[in-house]
């Protein structure tokens, strides 16, 4: 007999943002570009499996049945954002997926508690989410082997390289420079700072998600909830000087004796961009020293640039540790961005995946294919289905 399958579907499913509720968000965007890269932070997907009301749901069915919804939740969440692009705003596009699971060798080395809650919680060692973790990896392991046959789906990171860090370098790249239309699915504040014209952060709360653009930066991205208005000076480039002093909780980052948090940094700045003081292209080294003008109380200890706060902005400065990435780890990142579509092989996947019980669901090719508004692939290799199809089990 059937079964309903796992609370892991239903967890990943939540992720998924309603058409009518995507419409009224992407309703005040201008998109000039024909092509949009979706850029999916998978901690924003699979986080929700990690809380312990849940857990004894999530274990009471086989882990082989946890390992199967868990590709068909992901997979079939992508397809529902590809579908919405290519339908409803009619752009060519490529999904990456990018799922670090261990602090980041470079903000690690500054900072070890590095959104240290996170990665403690997806160490296989956890005593309580560890056999969870070892699930998720057998699944994300098969996606990460199956994506290569829908075209423009790619699962790209480089281990010990932080999952925002890789969208700046990729934002950046020759490949995806020009002409991409970038929407970053995070619930992080962190890669807040690359919203531009080109370039938006959805948020996903169900039909109370959010859109960061570049006209509600501040409205509906740091000062959400919060009293404090920000100055229309304030851009996404300041946003690193703005935790750098007044701490980021999404990354474990404390505020520093100089501010009392983001609204009091805000209201420090507000004044000081209004008159210029304080530019978009200033250096950490200029910025601490036009603050010293404005804090009495520090004006020595600011103009002496302490290491410590030079450091806290390297670690937020998105720009900065996408140029420490080493050569090794750029070449790790792109290993996986190749096209082998093979219709063949995704439905034979799709019949081994209806042998295991399970209510019947699949993997909604048509949806993952919609890559293109002409119908047409940019790249096709075939023949190479056969090796994941032999070689995978779950």
């Amino acid at each position: 007999m059937a079964v309903e399958g796992s609370m892991a579907k239903f967890l990943v499913g939540r992720s998924r943002i309603k058409y009518a509720v995507l419409d009224q968000l992407f309703r005040p965007i201008h998109i000039p570009q024909d092509r949009m890269v979706m850029y999916i932070d998978m901690s924003s997907i699979l986080h929700r499996l990690y809380r312990k009301g849940d857990l004894d749901m999530i274990y009471s069915v086989s882990p082989e049945i946890v390992t199967k919804d868990l590709v068909l939740s992901i997979l079939n969440t992508v397809g529902h954002y590809r579908r919405y692009i290519m339908t409803r705003l009619g752009l060519t596009n490529d999904i990456i997926m990018i799922y670090n699971r261990r602090v980041p060798d470079f903000q690690g080395l500054l900072f070890p508690k590095y959104r240290s809650k996170w990665y403690d919680v997806i160490d296989p060692k956890n005593p309580e989410f560890g056999p969870l973790t070892q699930v998720v990896e057998t699944a994300y392991g098969f996606i990460e082997s199956i994506v290569p046959y829908f075209e423009g789906i790619y699962c790209m990171d480089a281990q010990g390289v932080d999952d925002y860090t890789v969208i700046q370098h990729l934002k950046n790249s020759k490949y995806y420079g020009e002409g991409w239309y970038h929407l970053i699915f995070s619930r992080n504040v962190l890669p807040t700072q690359l919203v531009g014209p080109d370039c938006s952060v959805l948020y996903n709360k169900r039909d109370d998600s959010y859109l960061i653009s570049n006209f509600n930066l501040y409205t509906d991205g740091l000062l959400r909830g919060r009293k404090t208005g920000a100055s229309e000076n304030l851009s996404a480039n300041l946003l690193p000087f703005i935790w750098c002093m007044g701490g980021c909780s999404d990354i474990e980052l404390k505020h520093t004796k100089y501010s009392s948090g983001i609204s009091d940094m805000v209201k420090k700045l507000n004044p000081l961009v209004d008159q210029g003081l304080i530019r978009n292209d200033m250096s950490i080294q200029a910025f601490l020293k036009e603050l010293s003008n404005h804090m009495p109380d520090h004006k020595t200890e600011l103009r002496s640039l302490p290491e410590e706060l030079i450091n806290r902005h390297r670690i937020v400065d998105l720009s900065l540790s996408a140029r420490a990435m080493t050569q090794s780890q750029e070449i790790d990142l792109w290993k996986n961005h190749v096209d082998l579509f093979d219709q063949n092989a995704l439905e034979d996947i799709n019949e081994r995946l209806m042998d295991i019980d399970s209510d019947g669901e699949i993997i909604d090719i048509d949806n993952l294919n919609m890559s293109n508004p002409c119908g047409e692939f940019r790249d096709s290799t075939l023949g190479f289905g056969d090796y994941f199809i032999s070689n995978f089990s779950f």
